[in-house]
């Protein structure tokens, strides 16, 4: 993977106040794409929304509409964001709405939940007939992550059956736990547990992003120091192996064994075995 695909929560800080409309296509698992629209100025963004609602709200699938906490006119927001839904209740009907609270760390910690909590319900009762999915987000802790994740799960069409799979894998191949991130953002797409094995305890909810973090940091690393990729990472010690390697074309896979008995070789096997279902799998219109 080259440098380019490295993206972090911090990438868009680069996205500074413009006068013009700037339109970024994100692909997501090669097969979804997430079209990224940058505007600061209200009155430019009613005039070009309005000019070009057909569009942008027909045949959406997701909405994601970020809100400033730290905005200086509420209202003007929330005026914004009341046009949008209502163009897309005249294109696109069936759409989901995620709505992310950002710059939450600017907020006392004590006050964060029962202010975002106030915010959903304020912002509900404008969506009507649209149902919300609400997120207190910051670039400076793993919220944003968390609430990518949510949202690219349930963005993949087949997310359910990939989860099923991924069961079935640490059943049958005796693992501890399974995850699947996409390849470009290292998101969460899918995750597993051993049904009934389990030599000890995930105690820290957060791990997944944790985990992303640490292996975006370790490949930016080595793509700066040596301009190298890095394809797999494994980790060993007394409690547990873990298996990070590179598993279809648009997913890392990470495998946590902490069974003694189940040899390294066996799980890279079973890895290898398992690729040419799943790439099958993760394909379009699967």
């Amino acid at each position: 993977m080259s440098q380019k695909s490295q993206i972090s929560e911090f990438s868009h800080i680069d996205l500074v106040a413009k006068w013009r409309i700037l339109t970024h296509a994100l692909p997501i698992l090669s097969s979804l794409s997430h079209s990224l629209v940058v505007c600061s100025q209200s009155k430019f963004m009613e005039s070009y929304f309005g000019s070009h609602k057909e569009n942008i709200f027909t045949n959406v699938s997701t909405m994601i509409y970020v809100f400033d906490l730290n905005s200086a006119d509420e209202e003007l927001d929330y005026a914004d964001y009341k046009k949008c839904v209502e163009y897309l209740k005249e294109c696109s009907r069936n759409a989901q709405i995620f709505c992310l609270f950002h710059k939450l760390d600017l907020i006392p910690a004590d006050q964060r939940e029962r202010l975002v909590e106030y915010k959903r319900q304020h912002v509900q009762k404008l969506s009507d007939p649209f149902k919300i999915v609400a997120f207190g987000t910051s670039i400076w802790h793993d919220s944003l992550y968390r609430a990518w994740s949510t949202i690219v799960y349930t963005l993949i069409p087949n997310s359910s059956l990939i989860t099923e799979h991924l069961q079935h894998f640490a059943d049958s191949c005796e693992v501890e736990e399974v995850v699947l991130f996409e390849k470009a953002t290292f998101l969460d797409v899918a995750h597993a547990s051993h049904s009934s094995i389990s030599r000890f305890e995930f105690k820290d909810p957060h791990r997944f992003e944790k985990m992303s973090n640490v292996v975006k940091m370790f490949k930016l690393s080595c793509a700066r120091a040596a301009g190298s990729s890095v394809h797999s990472i494994e980790l060993h010690n007394s409690d547990f192996d873990a298996f990070v390697y590179e598993f279809t074309n648009t997913t890392y896979i990470m495998v946590i064994v902490s069974d003694p008995e189940v040899k390294p070789a066996v799980t890279l096997m079973n890895i290898g075995l398992a690729r040419p279902h799943f790439e099958r799998l993760l394909k379009p219109n699967i």
